[in-house]
């Protein structure tokens, strides 16, 4: 699952956006009550949670979670914000191998209190334990800054990668949270095209929050800050890049850190920012306990067969090497070549949603705008509209009427998102060294047993109830049956 729980400070900080909504639906002993109920109606292996204020993961979210079974890990965001992201996942099934806490902060062009936790995990699958990598954050919300939301993810994924690599073994990721864009929007077609052309519109509309106004003309192409952008994440044309600014998780020394781990448990995993505040990441190893599963009433799990899942269609990874080396030889100029012999392209919106366009040739020296990411990326959800939509609608325009993740007197937006991929490049697993030389690897014999890439396929996912929210005149989130003003988002998944 993952789910942005709406920060308490945050929505009392933000009265405007609730005006709909009742004083007993945005008070916190009430909504906290409907999102445990929710979230133990699940009884997931892993829940992804954002905007969690630090006192209630303290005080609230990680006792009850270690009453039901459960070990968590929580990061502050940096600064004086007063969430951040936790990650609980259960004990009878999960364990965590690795546990990696990503500060935006430290990277010039991300230098945003924004954060991200990337971890390795074990799961028990059908009498087998399979090893996969788990990445979640809350990117920045500011609409305009769509650079910085593309960067803060290249620099998640980029520490899901080195994770991966040093497993010595293909294992899938699995990459969710609240990404603040629009499913079609470029910042999500960087996650799941090859490579996207950020230079076709300016930076303020690459999230797809900002709608262009009808007589808005466009002339590409936009720096958009790529030079900025090249010189913090160097590309080799399949988004590859050094590792130099995130924080493995160490033993507590602070004595500041936060209250002291309740009696049973030990605290196995901390990280320090360079902020006031010490705490950013606690895990809990408890013990679990036996509870009883209860559906929602509103919300039940769609099973799809592979078919319908479209899932042939899944990008394949190549496991020659030979010939996936070859493949990004003659791709990597693409991506970091200046290009002179740009066309001006005038884009005008009209107010019915439809756009013309013309073309005229001239030059210019800026970068060639093209940039990509290591992995082959998919949506558990199906949020991306048709090409021909968003050719009618406009780029970047949200379908009225469609789903939606997140509600409030702001509008109804898709940003939640569960993705799920391999790397482009797979890991070859080297079984003639030592594993020891890779003190985070996978030993011989479980590298040798991965040596085929496992994928994961969606075996389903839990429904949006848009359409029953509808119908009851829900006039904003959150309700007195939905603690949050955004939805939560439940994929299953399988190995293939």
């Amino acid at each position: 699952m993952t789910y942005n729980l709406l920060s308490n400070r945050l929505a009392l900080k933000n009265p405007h956006l609730y005006k709909q909504c009742t004083k007993s639906d945005i008070k916190w002993e009430n909504r906290s009550q409907v999102l445990m109920q929710e979230l133990r109606s699940q009884m997931l292996d892993i829940y992804c949670l954002q905007e969690i204020d630090r006192e209630h993961y303290v005080m609230f979210f990680q006792p009850t979670f270690r009453e039901w079974g459960y070990s968590g890990v929580f990061k502050k965001r940096n600064g004086n914000k007063p969430d951040g992201c936790a990650i609980f996942f259960r004990n009878k099934t999960v364990k965590a191998v690795k546990l990696l806490g990503v500060n935006f902060d430290e990277n010039a062009f991300t230098k945003k209190e924004n954060i991200g936790i990337v971890g390795i995990f074990d799961i028990k699958h059908q009498e087998r334990t399979r090893r996969i990598c788990l990445a979640t954050s809350h990117i920045i919300f500011h609409p305009t800054y769509g650079m910085t939301k593309i960067a803060q993810l290249r620099m998640l994924l980029d520490s899901a990668r080195e994770m991966i690599e040093k497993q010595n073994a293909d294992i899938p990721l699995v990459l969710c949270g609240d990404f603040n864009a629009l499913p079609y929007s470029t910042v999500i077609r960087y996650l799941t095209d090859e490579s996207i052309d950020v230079s076709a519109l300016p930076e303020w509309r690459l999230s797809g929050q900002q709608q262009a106004h009808s007589s808005t003309t466009f002339t590409p192409p936009y720096e958009n800050k790529l030079t900025a952008f090249h010189r913090a994440f160097p590309d080799n044309g399949h988004g590859f890049s050094p590792i130099s600014n995130t924080i493995t998780p160490t033993p507590p020394t602070n004595t500041n850190a936060g209250p002291a781990a309740p009696s049973g448990s030990t605290t196995t995993a901390s990280t320090t920012t360079t902020t006031s505040s010490a705490e950013t990441a606690i895990t809990m190893e408890i013990q679990s306990s036996a509870l009883v599963w209860s559906a929602s009433s509103l919300r039940s799990l769609i099973r799809k067969s592979k078919n319908e899942w479209n899932e042939s269609a899944e990008p394949t990874t190549n496991t020659n090497a030979a010939t996936t080396t070859t493949t990004i030889a003659s791709s990597a100029p693409n991506a970091n070549t200046t290009n002179s012999n740009f066309a001006n392209t005038h884009i005008v919106f009209n107010i019915d949603g439809s756009s013309t366009t013309t073309t005229s040739t001239t030059h210019t020296s800026r970068p060639r705008g093209l940039i990509c990411q290591p992995f082959s990326l998919r949506s558990a959800y199906p949020f991306s509209a048709s090409e021909e939509t968003a050719q009618r609608l406009g780029l970047n325009r949200a379908p009225k009427g469609g789903p939606w993740t997140t509600f409030h007197s702001g509008g109804q937006l898709v940003c939640d998102y569960i993705f799920h991929g391999q790397l482009r490049v797979p890991v070859t697993p080297d079984l003639t060294s030592s594993s020891s030389s890779h003190p985070d690897s996978m030993s011989n014999t479980a590298a040798a047993a991965v040596a085929v890439p496992q994928k994961l396929q969606v075996d389903g996912i839990l429904e949006l109830p848009c359409v029953d929210l509808l119908k009851m005149r829900v006039q904003s989130l959150p309700s007195p049956d939905f603690g949050s003003d955004h939805l939560s988002l439940v994929a299953r998944f399988r190995f293939v």
